[in-house]
């Protein structure tokens, strides 16, 4: 089975796409956009696709980062595609706020994809992801620390924003995406940065991963496979956990705050594992807060099952949680404009 069969394959098997969607097609110049960009493109005839390809330089690199933006836009021109292109000074804004500059860099990389989606009325966008990148990004939250649904990875198919997000690559190694460029011919840009040691994910992927593949050379298919059976279980636990919340909580919606409001000693009949997933669920749903993290679900685990002390209040980014006995209560914002007790 060739590559773009099997990459066709693994979009019906995900359902990533419907016939004559508008796609924005996010294209760093780099050889797994490019390959991604030229896929769509083969594929775009039987599936009747309308693509558009966006770019954002991100003001890293001085010159070469110029020089890629107008590669793409060139590429665009050759295959005959409408192309939007943003400039940013993001060295600026991280000195600015602070933080990490790579983290701000992907979120208004993936603001700007959005935006230009939303513009044109795209449905979708396609990321060049790969299957190496999965590794490496499962490695990277297993080194942190992760829960289960980090372990999992990216997913094929994500929605942010009410637009959807794809990985038609996910299935498809370095390697192999680097064969079908070269094969074919096929010119790409190489980002000098991807060999600054000075990042994490350089140093795992330069350093660590060929490392761990002296310990078995298909290290790499393993993990895939390993993220994958978690993934399916993952799902299972989020299934089993909506049903649970819907069994032991009840939602209130006509108040200043949104609530959840339930029973104490019904969450205590859930395994550990199903508590915590209730209680991220319930997050969720009031607070898509970045800044909610494992730590605040355990703090809300912790604080459901003690004895010590009945009643008690929690404030985590952006939701309130309250226990009054037996009653437990969740309300997004400060409990203070909550709905009363009930």
């Amino acid at each position: 089975m060739s590559i773009l069969e099997r990459i066709e394959s693994y979009i019906i098997q995900e359902n990533m796409i419907a016939k004559g969607e508008r796609i924005i097609a996010a294209v760093s110049g780099g050889p797994d956009s490019t390959a991604l960009l030229y896929i769509l493109k083969e594929l775009s005839t039987a599936w009747d696709l309308k693509l558009h390809v966006a770019h954002m330089e991100h003001g890293f690199r001085g010159e070469e980062s110029l020089r890629d933006a107008e590669w793409v836009r060139e590429l665009a021109v050759r295959l005959e595609l409408p192309c939007t292109i943003r400039h940013a000074d993001i060295p600026a804004v991280a000195a600015q706020r602070g933080g990490n500059a790579q983290e701000i860099a992907r979120e208004v990389r993936y603001q700007f994809l959005l935006e230009t989606a939303r513009s044109l009325g795209a449905t979708s966008i396609a990321l060049g992801h790969h299957a190496d990148d999965q590794a490496e990004t499962v490695l990277m939250k297993l080194l942190r620390g992760a829960s289960l649904s980090g372990l999992a990875g990216m997913a094929p198919v994500t929605e942010r924003e009410g637009v959807k997000l794809f990985r038609p690559l996910l299935r498809i190694y370095k390697d192999e995406i680097e064969a079908y460029l070269h094969e074919r011919g096929l010119a790409y840009r190489t980002d000098s940065s991807n060999m600054d040691r000075s990042y994490t994910r350089n140093r795992l992927r330069l350093d660590l991963m060929p490392l761990l593949k002296t310990f078995n050379p298909g290290f790499v298919q393993a993990i895939n496979r390993t993220a994958d059976l978690i993934r399916d279980e993952d799902r299972l636990l989020s299934r089993l956990a909506e049903a649970e919340v819907q069994r032991i909580f009840r939602s209130v919606q006509d108040g200043p705050a949104d609530s959840y409001i339930g029973s104490r000693a019904e969450w205590l009949k859930l395994d550990v594992a199903l508590q915590r997933r209730v209680i991220k669920l319930i997050l969720s749903y009031l607070c898509e807060n970045q800044d909610m993290q494992s730590i605040h679900i355990e703090q809300v685990r912790e604080a459901i099952a003690q004895d010590a002390s009945p009643s008690l209040v929690l404030h985590l980014p952006g939701v309130t949680f309250r226990r009054e006995y037996d009653r437990l209560q969740f309300a997004r914002g400060h409990l203070e404009d909550a709905p009363p007790s009930l």
